[in-house]
């Protein structure tokens, strides 16, 4: 029998968990593309996977002859419908920052913790080695840039589990993605959700700073890292 060491250990576990994926239905959310909004909120069942570094499930859905590939960070417990997914490019609402109060938001952004705001967790999480952190931390400065200056009123983009591919070709990196579990919100991190559960605002800090370490989204933060969903 082969002893599988480092890398290799976690790449050869990583595939031999993935075939449990297939045969069960997965819900589908927070696809943002003209053909992908139209499955969000649907049900898909696995019929197959791709290996790495693509780490996507074939998901076939009822009323459409094409197979969907569909990241891991997209799929979530069947029982579980994501609120007010959009599923046309009309219905995606360009609302968001202006929904979301900027002073609010901006407030949190400020807020210490652990000697250090917010602000400053997320421009030091920038700068690690770790290409997936440094993905979510760069991508949320950006957006808490834009509601300093007042320059954009275009919602946040920001996905539970975002990544990118050139990240994946970290084998640490394919593992946490492997293991995390499925979203149990819409798939997106919203900022407007940072007080969610009536917590104060150094606690909303806390989850501002903790998106770009987990990728977890609010919900999934409050399920699966504070533990009183």
């Amino acid at each position: 029998m082969r002893c599988w060491r480092g890398a290799e250990a976690i790449e050869a576990a990583t595939i031999a968990s993935m075939p449990n994926y297939v045969g069960k239905q997965w819900r589908i959310s927070g696809l943002t593309s003209a053909r992908g909004m139209e499955i969000n909120g649907l049900l898909g069942t696995c019929e197959g996977f791709d290996h790495f570094p693509d780490l996507r499930l074939h998901l076939r859905v009822a009323g459409f002859d094409t197979v969907f590939k569909v990241k891991f960070a997209n799929i979530s417990d069947p029982q579980v419908r994501p609120p007010s997914e959009p599923n046309s490019v009309a219905n995606l609402d360009m609302r968001g920052s202006g929904d979301m109060d900027r002073a609010t938001i901006l407030r949190v952004a400020n807020t210490q913790f652990d000697g250090r705001t917010a602000h400053d967790h997320i421009r030091g999480h920038a700068t690690v080695t770790r290409l997936d952190m440094r993905h979510r931390a760069s991508r949320l400065l950006e957006c808490l840039n834009s509601l300093e200056q007042g320059t954009s009123l275009e919602p946040p983009r920001l996905g539970c589990g975002e990544t990118t591919e050139e990240a994946l070709r970290d084998p640490f990196v394919r593992n946490m993605m492997q293991i995390k579990p499925p979203c149990v919100g819409n798939g997106r991190f919203c900022l407007h959700e940072l007080h969610d559960s009536r917590v104060g605002d150094q606690q909303a800090a806390k989850r501002l700073a903790e998106y770009p370490m987990s990728g977890f989204c609010i919900k999934c933060q409050i399920l699966y890292l504070e533990g009183d969903a």
